[in-house]
């Protein structure tokens, strides 16, 4: 488990951003956030949940943390073109 401090982004819905200037988050050993809290309270929050002191990291001011922005989509229409056209150059 691994403690972080620092500045936060969130996303909680559809077009809505929330910054947290100052955030603790706990992160487990399966890297899902476990709690969240203010940054002063850190070390308070890490000990609650078993993180040891040298397992904090605080955040540098030119820092901080986003949550994983991965693209799921599929190219369904495209599957009728796969393979197709590999005897064709690229550029002319």
């Amino acid at each position: 488990m691994t403690a972080f401090r620092g500045a936060v982004v969130q996303l909680p819905a559809m077009g809505e951003v929330r910054i947290l200037e100052d955030a603790a988050i706990i992160v487990d050993a399966a890297g899902d956030i476990a709690a969240i809290g203010e940054g002063a309270d850190v070390h308070a929050l890490a000990a609650a949940h078993g993180v040891p002191s040298a397992a904090v990291r605080v955040l540098g001011l030119r820092q901080m943390l986003l949550p994983g922005l991965v693209d799921t989509h599929i190219h369904a229409p495209q599957l009728p073109f796969t393979g197709t056209g590999t005897d064709l150059p690229l550029f002319e």
